[in-house]
């Protein structure tokens, strides 16, 4: 089944906006420096979280590089809570206490249960994880102020959906909410001038 035709015949607003920008499709990541990112993201604007990621990738994307230089990750633009939530699933996987490969069998539902466990990691961030490190294609990162705004300004007259109204509106967007949700963000990302800010839900 192809995503960007059953988008597109689904939903003829999501039809334009893939005629407009093409076939967007998520660029995997490293699943533990993908999580790092996330967590980075997390209710930070872009140009700031990008700045802040460039810096870490600098020192090394491993578990070993971060807890190496885990005492500079404070100058590099995190706040010392962020550094220690990075610091603290670093840890994690550098002793095989949490396998994020052993993730890519589980269901959405396992993996966000899982990821959520660790302290500093909401479901936003899960949802991330499921997006851009496991290639999930049916998820809907329902606490992203970016995608609450575009559907607002696209579907809502403006107005912000409640989680239930967005929740209602993607049935139409199964079994490829992921897509939609690129296309959302790639919207937003014109009507502001640059991507909007997330927030972890």
């Amino acid at each position: 089944m192809d995503p960007y035709q059953t988008l597109s015949r689904k939903d003829p607003l999501m039809a334009s906006l893939i005629e407009k920008h093409g076939k967007l499709r998520p660029q995997l990541k490293d699943k533990f420096f993908g999580l790092v990112e996330a967590i980075v993201w997390q209710q930070v604007g872009w140009k700031a979280a990008l700045a802040t990621v460039n810096k870490l990738k600098s020192l090394g994307t491993t578990p070993e590089a971060i807890l190496s230089n885990s005492s500079v990750l404070p100058s590099l633009g995190l706040s010392r809570r962020k550094a220690e939530y990075i610091v603290n699933l670093a840890k994690l996987v550098s002793t095989g206490e949490i396998n994020l490969h052993s993730l890519e069998k589980a269901s959405d539902e396992e993996v966000i249960g899982r990821l959520t466990s660790i302290r500093g990691i909401g479901k936003w961030t899960a949802h991330m994880f499921l997006i851009f490190c496991l290639g999930r294609e049916d998820v809907l990162p329902t606490g992203d102020l970016g995608i609450l705004r575009s559907t607002g300004k696209l579907y809502f007259n403006g107005q912000t959906p409640s989680e239930d109204q967005l929740l209602e509106l993607s049935e139409r967007w199964r079994p490829f909410r992921t897509y939609a949700s690129l296309y959302l963000w790639r919207s937003g990302r014109d009507e502001e001038g640059e991507d909007i800010p997330v927030r972890k839900l």
